[in-house]
């Protein structure tokens, strides 16, 4: 062989500073960043992997409840064109690393988590195999990083625009009738990842890396390190001003970690919503012919952004009349249990990817009674 590249896909869960990690490594010589996100691509991927990507791994959005065609397909001819302009990228860069990185891909609320996961072993599978061709070893890796699950809900509330509650125990009861599905669904990493290790040989290395070793130990070097399997200094040229997201952990007055409650209302949550419903509805409508119910849905898109914008002048008087103060994500003591006790079980399987210290310090068990 000729040349040796290492194929590292990044499918961190969300709200696991994956903007962060993504902006560090999308500036390096030394590694070929296809994407997602940062600000030198304006949140895009390479070349004609950008529009192809999207087509690959569509979106189902959970905030629009109707509109949605079958998802079931064949994936073969999409798969090949990807796969051809990743290997020819590959071709003509001189980059050790290869990376491509997206939350999406597992992200169970609104894509479709599982079936993407097997989608990228299947890439990486068939670009080892027409590299190999040409002479060059490709090692692969994908990466996960996770974040404990109380402390990642609090966040996804606090963050979305659309989730529009404002407490754990309204995200359960809204949730929370099928824990197995959607969002919490999405948090039962090591039965997620066992799923992966079922249809992947030994070719390939799975990664577990934990958000806490960034956002609470504050260590730069050794989170990029455990999503690029590498000496992150060698490879990255860290930049230690880049900080995360200010709303990935928040300690407020009481000593406990909450996240802030991005400010939000009525009408710029349902234009959300009524925009997702209406735009996916015309592109359904407009492929199968339906005139009248392309009006509807093109007039439901139209209303749901004059909503936007009513939505969007009560948001800036409130900030300039002071009307609120910071708030919190809350969380009652039942609710905590109740999540904690929902993914106790699983995390403990997490050791064998996670140093158990880790996992103790971190919040993810509370003791292991062999450690």
């Amino acid at each position: 062989m000729d040349r040796e590249i290492k194929l590292i896909f990044h499918v961190g869960f969300g709200k696991t500073a994956t903007t962060f990690i993504q902006s560090q490594f999308e500036t390096q010589n030394n590694i070929l960043f296809i994407g997602k996100y940062g600000q030198e691509r304006n949140k895009r991927f390479l070349g004609a992997i950008e529009d192809l990507h999207y087509s690959l791994f569509k979106t189902y959005r959970s905030e629009a409840i109707s509109a949605f065609s079958n998802p079931s397909r064949t994936s073969s001819k999409l798969i090949d064109k990807y796969t051809e302009e990743l290997v020819n990228l590959i071709l003509n860069s001189k980059s050790e690393y290869v990376v491509l990185s997206d939350e999406c891909i597992a992200d169970y609320g609104n894509y479709i988590g599982e079936w993407n996961l097997f989608l990228q072993i299947v890439i990486g599978n068939i670009i080892e195999n027409r590299l190999s061709d040409l002479g060059i070893k490709v090692r692969k890796r994908i990466s996960f990083t996770i974040r404990e699950q109380l402390d990642v809900i609090q966040s996804l509330i606090g963050y979305s625009n659309t989730v529009n509650v404002a407490s754990i125990d309204e995200f359960l009861l809204r949730f929370g009738s099928n824990p197995e599905e959607g969002w919490l669904g999405g948090y039962f990493y090591y039965s997620n990842i066992k799923l992966v290790e079922y249809i992947v040989d030994k070719s390939w290395d799975i990664n577990v890396v934990p958000y806490e070793v960034l956002g609470v130990d504050g260590d730069i070097r050794r989170y990029l390190e455990g999503v690029l399997g590498a000496d992150a200094s060698r490879v990255v040229a860290i930049n230690f001003e880049n900080r995360v997201n200010s709303n990935s952990g928040i300690s407020n007055n009481d000593g406990k970690r909450k996240s802030i409650l991005k400010p939000r209302n009525f009408f710029s949550t349902l234009s959300f919503r009524l925009s997702q419903e209406g735009r996916l509805g015309f592109e359904e409508a407009k492929k199968r012919g339906l005139v009248f119910s392309k009006f509807f849905y093109a007039a439901l898109f139209i209303f749901a952004k004059g909503l936007g914008f009513f939505g969007a002048v009560i948001k800036k008087l409130k900030i300039l009349l002071r009307y609120k103060s910071i708030r919190y994500v809350s969380c009652t003591k039942t609710a905590e249990l109740r999540i904690r006790g929902l993914y106790s079980k699983d995390n403990r399987f997490l050791a064998k990817y996670v140093d158990p210290k880790d996992l103790i310090r971190f919040g993810y068990v509370d003791e292991f009674n062999d450690f």
